[in-house]
């Protein structure tokens, strides 16, 4: 067998190895990552999905009045 070739096999079975050693992604239940308590259902998302995604979290963090942003 040539150099190149056993080097090469010898990668390809160490990377096979390291791609079964990686586990499967299983998504837990309530953990999407969204923050359901800072959307406001009250407003259509048609209507005005940024007030709809993000609506609770301004209510309940309000720029201070010494910063413009």
């Amino acid at each position: 067998m040539q150099p190149g070739l056993l080097a090469s096999a010898l990668l390809t079975l160490l990377s096979l190895t390291a791609l079964a050693q990686i586990p499967a992604y299983e998504p837990e239940p309530g953990k999407s990552g969204l923050d359901l308590g800072a959307m406001d259902t009250n407003v259509s998302p048609c209507t005005n999905f940024y007030q709809y995604a993000c609506g609770i979290w301004r209510a309940k963090n309000p720029i201070p009045p010494d910063q413009s942003r």
